[in-house]
């Protein structure tokens, strides 16, 4: 091969890589995203949490027992 094609390649990888690092610097590194992900997986247990509150909640208040809301999400296929 071409040594100066070799040197462009390489040249290039290793720009790219340094924008990677640059990039990642910038935004706080590894603990950066990780405080992101686990923001993020928070907000959605929360909401995840809620939602299932406001169905019990709802079914709750429509059955008016609480047995029969249990029955219901016991057997959510049978019926009424």
């Amino acid at each position: 091969m071409n040594d100066s094609f070799i040197t462009f390649v390489s040249h290039l990888a290793s720009n790219s890589m340094n924008a990677a690092e640059n990039d990642d610097a910038r935004r706080g590194g590894r603990r950066g995203r990780l405080f992101r992900l686990t923001r993020a997986l928070l907000s959605l247990t929360v909401t995840i949490a809620v939602s299932v509150a406001l169905v019990f909640a709802t079914e709750l208040i429509v059955r008016g027992s609480l047995d029969q809301t249990r029955a219901f999400f016991q057997q959510p296929f049978r019926p009424g």
